[in-house]
């Protein structure tokens, strides 16, 4: 989706969820909010970075046993063309 001058990308699932005491911190460097993950806790993380560098950021809302849903906004790009006179 299109929002001003910035595009907005939703990822949203039906999993467990997130519970508030992770939620904080699932964006840091090698956080694994279960114990029993297999993950590096380095995904999130990538995204985040990746996206603020493009002058963008990223937002999570989650509600237990539902699912979570992830906002990536960032600034869209206008590729201008020049003409050079003949």
């Amino acid at each position: 989706m299109i929002s001003g001058n910035d595009v907005q990308i939703d990822v949203s699932d039906n999993g467990i969820g997130i519970s508030d005491r992770h939620i904080d911190r699932i964006f840091d460097m090698f956080y694994r909010s279960n114990e029993g993950s297999t993950g590096s806790g380095l995904g999130l993380y990538i995204v985040r970075e990746t996206v603020r560098k493009m002058g963008g950021d990223i937002h999570v809302t989650s509600e237990i046993d539902k699912g979570a849903c992830f906002t990536i906004s960032i600034p869209q790009i206008v590729e201008t063309t020049y003409k050079e006179k003949a």
